[in-house]
């Protein structure tokens, strides 16, 4: 239980790290033209800066199926260390 605390709050601090950098080394440099659009009054109901949400999300359920049907340490890393906690079958009688 403290290894799954321990992977859920370092995975949530690197999220934190990587969206900081992310926004100010990515977004508004090289990517400001899509960017610009979340800091101007919206036109509709979406702007351009829409997509890097598809974009974010993608990867991320991709890596959330892979560790939720496979076992394993990474696959425990993908999902937020559920699947390495959680027991195997055959430990199960």
């Amino acid at each position: 239980m403290l290894g799954t605390l321990a992977l859920s709050v370092g995975a949530a601090v690197g999220m934190e790290f990587w969206a900081r950098w992310a926004h100010r080394a990515l977004w508004h440099a090289s990517l400001w033209d899509m960017h610009e659009s979340h800091h101007l009054p919206r036109d509709g109901p979406f702007e351009l800066n829409d997509v890097f949400a598809i974009v974010n999300a993608v990867p991320a359920m991709a890596l959330l199926a892979f560790g939720f049907f496979n076992r394993g340490l990474v696959p425990g890393l993908c999902f937020g260390a559920v699947s390495t906690t959680a027991p195997s079958p055959s430990s199960i009688t």
